[in-house]
C-alpha cells in the first residue's frame, strides 16, 4: 500500500468513534507520512445562532486526510523509492 485517503472527526461526536489522532498514529507507527487536510466538511455547531456568515466561525468536525508511504522510514523497493523521493 502506497496511499490512504482517509475521511477523519475531530472530536468523538458517535460514541465510541476514534478521532484524527487515533488514525494519524496507527498510520505512522505503519511508516506513512501525513501528506495534507481538506476540510470541505460542513463544520459543527451545538445550537442555532444569529450571526452573519462572515464572523461565525463554527467548530471543525470533520476532514480528509492523505497519506503515503514514508521513504525515509520505509524500505521501498528500487522501482517505487524513486518516484517517491524528492528530485535533486
Amino acid at each position: 500500500m502506497l496511499f490512504v485517503y482517509s475521511e477523519f472527526v475531530a472530536f468523538p461526536y458517535y460514541a465510541a468513534h476514534p478521532v484524527f489522532g487515533a488514525q494519524h498514529t496507527l498510520l505512522n507507527d505503519a511508516g506513512m507520512r501525513l501528506l495534507d487536510f481538506e476540510l470541505h466538511h460542513v463544520a459543527y455547531r451545538r445550537g442555532p445562532r444569529d450571526l452573519p456568515e462572515s464572523v461565525d466561525k463554527r467548530l471543525l468536525h470533520a476532514g480528509d486526510a492523505f497519506f503515503a508511504l514514508d521513504p525515509d522510514r520505509r524500505q521501498l523497493l528500487p522501482s517505487t523509492s524513486s518516484d517517491l523521493r524528492p528530485s535533486r
